[in-house]
Parts: C-alpha cells; sequence; structure tokens
C-alpha cells in the first residue's frame, strides 16, 4: 500500500468503534452525563432479577408480621416455606446476596454478579440493587470558600448534598438499632443506579471539584478503622489517609490514638479541603478549642489524592475560632430553596430575637424531624442556645435561668449519650455540661448576642 492510499472502510469503521470505546471509559465526566439520561440504563442491565425481585418482596412481608427489618436475609427462609416462595439468599451464581439495612426502613438488596464487584461508575453490569422505600432526590449543595477559617460542618448535607455538577447525590443513613451509619450515593434521574460505602461508621461528607470523589470522616468500627477517606466512584476504592497526616504532623502519637475529627468546607482556589483535628486525651473538648485555628488542617487536592496525600498546618498567629464570626446552622449551604423538607425548616430556624419564640421553633423542629443523621448536630445547637440563653438571664432573672441551665445539662447529657453521635459532638457536649453542672456558661456562644429575655 503506498502512502496516498486510503484505509478501508471497515477498518476505518473499527478503529472509530475503538476510540469511542476506550474514551467513554477513561473519561469519568463523560459516565457523569450519561447518568442524567434516563434512556441509557435499560441497555446496561437487561437480566432477569428474580432473586432480587424475591427477597424484595419477603422483606416487606417481614416488616408487615415483625415491623422491622430483618438483621440477615436468612430470616426470611422461614418466613418463604409458609408461603411456599422459592426463595434462596443466594445468587444464580452461587454468591450470597448483599444485605444492607441503612436505617429502620429503607434497605438494599445486592448481587455483585459473576465477577464479585461492586458497582462504580465505570462499571455499570454485574449487579442490581432494590431499595425498599423511595427516600426523594432532592438536596442542597455546597458553597465553597477561599477563606483559611475554621467553619462549622453543615448538617443538612447530611440529609442529602448533590455533587457540583448535580448529577450525583450522597445522603447519610444511620441506623439506631445497629449504631451503623452508611454513605449511600444514588443518581436522581436513575432510581437503578446507587453506590454504598464500605465503612459503616461515617461521620461527615463533602464532594470534591470532579464530582466523582469524595472526602469522608469516619469512626472506628468493627471491620474499619476510623479516619479521613478519600472515595472514588469510578474504582469504588476508599482510602484512609489519615495514617499519612499523623505521622507528619502527630508523630509523638501513638499508632492507636483517636482524634475528634471534623470536616470544614472545600476550597477551589486554591484547590483544598479543610478539616479540624485534635487527639482525644481527655473524654471532653471546649468548643472554642477545638473549632479553632490551632486545630485547622488542610489536605491539597491534586491528582493521586490516595496515593500520595498532602497535608498542611493552616499557620497563624491568630488566637481566634469560628465564634469569632458570625454564625448561622446553614450558612454554607446553597439551593435550599430546592432541597427536602427537612433541610429547608432547618435552615430557616432562628438564632436571634425572643427567647421563647427561638426555643419553641427548635424545640419544635427535634420534635417533628428526629431521628436522623442530623439529630446530634440538633442537640448541640440546642444545648448551646440554652448556655446562651443562661448567660443572659442569670443576673437579671436568676430563677428563670436555674430552668434554663437544666434543660441545657438535659441536652447536653442526651448528645454526650448518644450512641450515633460523631465524638467530637459527644466530646464539646460533655464539656458544656461540666460547665452548666457548676453554674457556670460556657465560653462561647452561638447567638453572639442575638437573644431577647
Amino acid at each position: 500500500m503506498n502512502q496516498n492510499q486510503t484505509v478501508p472502510h471497515q477498518k476505518q469503521v473499527r478503529s472509530q468503534t475503538s476510540d469511542w470505546i476506550f474514551l467513554l471509559w477513561a473519561i469519568p465526566s463523560l459516565w457523569l452525563i450519561l447518568l442524567g439520561l434516563d434512556s441509557v440504563y435499560p441497555l446496561v442491565n437487561q437480566r432477569s432479577h428474580w432473586e432480587l425481585q424475591t427477597a424484595e418482596k419477603l422483606v416487606h412481608k417481614f416488616v408487615e408480621r415483625h415491623n422491622e427489618l430483618p438483621t440477615r436475609l436468612s430470616q426470611l427462609r422461614p418466613l418463604a416455606h409458609e408461603l411456599d416462595i422459592r426463595f434462596s439468599p443466594y445468587d444464580r451464581y452461587g454468591e450470597r446476596l448483599g444485605w444492607t439495612a441503612l436505617n429502620e426502613k429503607a434497605f438494599i438488596v445486592q448481587s455483585f454478579g459473576r465477577e464479585q464487584k461492586a458497582k462504580n461508575l465505570l462499571l455499570q453490569t454485574g449487579d442490581f440493587v432494590l431499595r425498599g422505600t423511595e427516600e426523594g432526590t432532592l438536596g442542597v449543595q455546597e458553597l465553597t470558600s477561599k477563606e483559611s477559617l475554621p467553619i462549622l460542618y453543615q448538617p443538612a448535607f447530611l440529609e442529602g448534598l448533590l455533587s457540583p455538577r448535580g448529577y450525583l447525590l450522597a445522603r447519610l443513613y444511620t441506623h439506631p438499632k445497629q449504631l451503623t451509619r452508611h454513605l449511600v450515593v444514588t443518581a436522581p434521574k436513575n432510581h437503578e443506579w446507587i453506590q454504598l460505602s464500605l465503612h459503616d461508621k461515617v461521620s461527615e461528607f463533602l464532594w470534591l471539584k470532579s464530582g466523582y470523589e469524595i472526602i469522608f470522616t469516619a469512626e472506628n468500627s468493627a471491620h474499619y478503622d476510623g479516619g479521613l477517606y478519600y472515595w472514588n466512584l469510578t474504582t469504588g476504592e476508599e482510602i484512609n489517609l489519615w495514617p499519612k497526616f499523623t505521622r507528619s504532623f502527630f508523630p509523638q502519637e501513638k499508632d492507636d490514638q483517636e482524634f475528634f475529627l471534623s470536616l470544614s468546607h472545600v476550597s477551589d482556589d486554591p484547590p483544598l479541603l479543610y478539616f479540624l483535628a485534635k487527639p482525644k486525651h481527655e473524654d471532653t473538648v471546649k468548643p472554642k478549642d477545638f473549632y479553632s485555628f490551632a486545630a485547622l488542617y488542610a489536605l491539597t487536592l491534586e491528582p493521586h489524592i490516595g496515593m500520595s496525600p498532602i497535608f498542611h498546618k493552616i499557620e497563624t498567629n491568630l488566637s481566634y475560632s469560628i465564634f469569632d464570626y458570625p454564625l448561622h446552622q446553614a450558612q454554607w449551604t446553597k439551593g435550599i430553596e430546592n432541597a427536602r423538607s427537612k433541610q429547608q425548616k432547618w435552615a430557616k430556624l432562628p438564632l436571634k430575637g425572643d427567647l421563647e419564640t427561638v426555643f419553641n421553633s427548635w424545640q419544635e423542629y427535634g420534635v417533628v424531624e428526629h431521628p436522623g443523621p442530623m439529630t446530634p448536630y440538633h442537640l448541640w445547637w440546642l444545648a448551646s442556645l440554652y448556655n446562651d440563653a443562661f448567660r443572659i438571664l442569670l443576673s437579671t432573672n436568676p430563677a428563670q435561668a436555674r430552668v434554663v441551665r437544666n434543660f441545657g445539662i438535659e441536652m447536653a447529657d442526651a448528645l454526650q449519650n448518644f450512641p450515633l453521635a460523631p465524638s467530637y459532638l459527644q466530646a464539646m457536649a460533655g464539656s458544656l455540661k461540666k460547665s452548666l453542672l457548676t453554674s457556670k456558661a460556657a465560653e462561647y456562644s452561638v447567638t453572639q448576642g442575638n437573644l431577647v429575655p
């Protein structure tokens, strides 16, 4: 063939097809776009999923009888025998079906297919998921900040945080009986796509700019170590970055030293994720000590985060804490008008005005909206409000101050003993309770003088 001779049409087609297949698998952002198309997914997996459908049907029957989800699928066998329904907790490949109770109502039944691989953004075949309840597709998004300062983690994120491009939705599910906290990622426009974190004690999470990467904090569980995790949805990998961090900044601490840990925020310029960390040398920590510049660190958001994470200490001579700045429980949340009702109500809770009105609003929210992943944060804010009110009333109305103080102790005690609360919230509640028990208001304020007796 001479140099000017054209390539046969058949070979051109094969070459072009190969190129397109490579691009679809190599560029995760293309998969994110496809997640928004309802028409794509019927083509992904058209196999019969009789085993999973049968399992889901039996789970609903089980709940009707026992008013709770089963702890394992084998509990469905007697019921299946009684109803004369053929059922096995194994899939067609002889592998055990995956079962996860997310909370007291929602669940996942999962088959990992012949390859025994969980689904990720690049692997759309090989498993199928059914959810027991449709939990909604609404959520909020995070406002990014260029500020190198500690920011309160926004509790509304836990009830549904959309990725930067809005294609995916991450949500934390807490199970009050099994004491698990699972992070679940769904595609709002495709109800058959879902990813579940391996770690079962996730505390807080934030999306990275890519839209397919998540950073989350977690605490020790029976199966996994606590720490700061990088989760890449294209590969399904969950990598604990914590050992690298502690070796860099706390080499004097033991390997099993526990820390109080909370996420702060993501910055696009410079590309950093901020978080707060403090060794757990005692069971309590003062809020001003934890939410301070002294406890603020950052993770560089560059390629290969999981392989070689780069951490920084935010160097400053300032002795300020987060309580030296204006506060609001949803100040770094956007899209709240399109969020779930629970998130919208949370953002509207008042932090200034008449004492009685403020407390009635916060107490009513707790009665109506509990339980859920936001519960410990609600308890902390409410206990802190009582602390502020106690400080205000102590000099003007001592009798009412004592009543408010007792409510504050009650809320702080409830949080300190709440098993699904992040440890740093429990520790701050313990510190607050110590102060109130000595009839002294803790040295921080969430209302900053905006309450009126």
